[in-house]
């Protein structure tokens, strides 16, 4: 398992890096508010599935990491 502090600053600039997208490309969207809070959750979504794709490999279960992997 990598070292603590990579995985904090490694999710710290993940999550700016989603809130910048975010606040740059939503607003200007010509589309409806309910298709504008779809993409937030979307990048919420992707804000934790990129990290625990990338440390599945850490999960001693097979199955379960090649799951999260995928």
């Amino acid at each position: 398992m990598p070292p603590r502090i990579v995985v904090v600053v490694v999710s710290c600039i993940l999550g700016l890096l989603h809130a910048y997208i975010g606040s740059r490309i939503l607003p200007d969207l010509p589309l409806p508010v309910i298709y504008k809070i779809v993409g937030a959750f979307w990048l919420l979504i992707s804000f934790f599935l990129v990290p625990a794709g990338l440390l599945a490999r850490t999960i001693k279960s097979q199955p379960l990491s090649d799951r999260m992997a995928y």
